[in-house]
């Protein structure tokens, strides 16, 4: 994700990247190949290192999981805002601190949840908020993915590294765009999970009890086909949409069906698709609204921790 964050920035005229961190020279060396605009960029082993020599406006942090914490809290002793990748930190405890602080010093602060930019996942977020499938009553979202082979080897694997499994990985994802689109509090949460013999999750059935009454149900399959697969179903008192996937090999052109109960099906029309980066950059030049806060990665966290929780109790969580 560094990789696509560092392409985005170099074809904007409003952004100039002045430092790269990696504790791994071969990974600078493949970003310098990969992106020739960088030859000249300094370069550091340690982020306080470039923090400090190049003293950045704003930071873009796409490092393990469990490291983003310290890595954002030093960024924001550096006075830089931050385009964080998700998920924003691995703890309920850590969000609230790290949002705390973002408050304390007015920065910007955003989780890279790219779904809040791209166009059917925005038209169902502001189709539900403007009452046009009537009262949330059931949410269902299925993510399958091969990443037990994808990730093999990787620091994914390694709750150190990753705080989790596939739930806190790419499901992340899964859970943010549901909360993203309902927009509603879980007070509850209950989940069985599967390790299939690996120190980390790669299973998880999650129910969820929203506080307005309705229900929902997250499911992510971590040893799955090539690719991956998404279908999200989001339904109303008064009509349903329906995201559903179009090819293993084509998870992002999602296919979208709009049904009022009364009426029938709805045209789609799409809003106009951006990126985190852009809106990033727009925002810290007060041109734009922030559209994935750190808020969202709060309540990712809230969800993906009281369902591992729930995995071992055996109980259901109410979300910190």
């Amino acid at each position: 994700m560094g990789m696509s964050h560092i392409g985005r920035l170099l074809a904007s005229a409003d952004a100039e990247i002045v430092g790269l961190a990696d504790p791994a020279k071969d990974s600078i060396e493949k970003t310098r190949a990969d992106h020739p605009g960088l030859k000249d960029t300094p370069d550091f082993a340690d982020h306080r290192e470039m923090l400090e020599a190049t003293k950045p406006d704003a930071v873009a942090i796409a490092t393990p999981h469990t490291l983003h914490m310290q890595h954002a809290l030093d960024s924001f002793a550096a006075g830089c805002h931050i385009l964080l990748e998700k998920p924003m930190v691995t703890s309920v405890a850590e969000a609230r601190e790290l949002l705390a602080r973002r408050d304390e010093l007015g920065k910007v602060l955003m989780v890279s949840y790219q779904r809040h930019y791209l166009p059917a996942y925005r038209y169902v977020a502001e189709a539900i908020a403007r009452g046009d499938i009537g009262k949330i009553e059931y949410v269902a979202g299925l993510q399958t993915q091969a990443w037990v082979n994808v990730t093999a080897g990787s620091w994914r694997q390694d709750p150190e590294f990753s705080g989790g499994g596939q739930l806190i990985d790419s499901g992340s994802h899964l859970i943010d765009i549901i909360m993203y689109a309902v927009d509603q509090e879980v007070a509850g949460v209950m989940a069985y999970q599967a390790d299939l013999s690996m120190p980390v999750n790669i299973n998880s059935a999650v129910s969820l009890r929203f506080d307005n009454g309705a229900l929902g149900t997250i499911s992510v399959v971590g040893n799955g086909p090539r690719g991956m697969w998404e279908d999200v179903s989001f339904y109303g008192s008064e009509g349903a949409i329906l995201l559903r996937t179009p090819s293993i090999e084509d998870w992002s052109n999602t296919v979208i069906t709009h049904e009022n109960y009364k009426t029938g099906d709805v045209e789609v029309v799409l809003p106009e698709e951006s990126t985190p980066d852009q809106n990033f950059i727009d925002v810290i030049l007060g041109r734009d609204e922030l559209k994935a806060p750190g808020e969202s990665g709060l309540r990712v966290i809230q969800v993906t921790e009281a369902a591992m929780r729930s995995a071992q109790s055996g109980r259901e969580e109410k979300p910190g």
